[in-house]
């Protein structure tokens, strides 16, 4: 899996915890699976699909959840997990279909990221409508800036792109609810304080 920061194009950085489910029924059981990281910063679960008889079980299921200090992934919005079939192999028998090419995940920043102190951003929670914090929501700005809540509703929008006197457009999403939202911000005065907004 590559790990893409959507802020910056690069690879993520900072602590991420890679945790592996092996789908049994309708059920899925945690390993205790680690994935290797090579030197382009690509996840790898080496060996994963050799079994002593690929013949009686030529795939398995298996998902992959993701956490991590300065993101939260962008399939979070709908899916807790990313999943995906492994095909099986021995020395004998090559796998019944083609080996998996690295998965690009791109993680969307939640608001403990590290900007840096030159850029602009606006503040806030995203609430429900009785007033509870949303988590896996997304934030984007005209459209060309987006971030992701984390647990508490919390959300830092970097604003890269407008003019200094410019008038934002921010809208929420939240569909695991079906709610979203839309603002208006005047910079630079809304640059300061906390702004919450109430999806519907």
């Amino acid at each position: 899996m590559d790990l893409r920061d959507e802020f910056t194009g690069a690879g993520a950085f900072g602590s991420i915890l890679l945790s592996l489910e092996l789908q049994n029924g309708a059920e899925w059981i945690e390993t205790d699976i680690k994935p290797l990281r090579n030197s382009h910063g690509i996840y790898l679960y080496t060996g994963l699909g050799r079994l002593m008889d690929p013949v009686a079980m030529p795939i398995f299921r298996v998902r992959v959840r993701i956490e991590a200090d300065y993101y939260r992934p962008a399939f979070q919005v709908t899916d807790d997990a990313i999943d995906f079939d492994v095909p099986t192999y021995n020395d004998s028998v090559p796998p019944a279909a083609s080996p998996l090419i690295p998965k690009i995940v791109l993680m969307l920043p939640n608001a403990g990221y590290p900007y840096g102190g030159h850029v602009r951003r606006i503040h806030g929670r995203i609430l429900d409508p009785a007033g509870q914090p949303l988590t896996d929501a997304t934030v984007q700005a005209d459209g060309v800036e987006r971030v992701i809540t984390g647990s508490g509703g919390a959300y830092t929008l970097p604003l890269r792109w407008q003019t200094t006197t410019a008038n934002v457009n921010i809208t929420v999403d939240h569909p695991r609810s079906g709610r979203s939202a839309a603002r208006f911000f005047t910079l630079p005065a809304d640059l300061h304080g906390n702004h919450d907004i109430t999806v519907t």
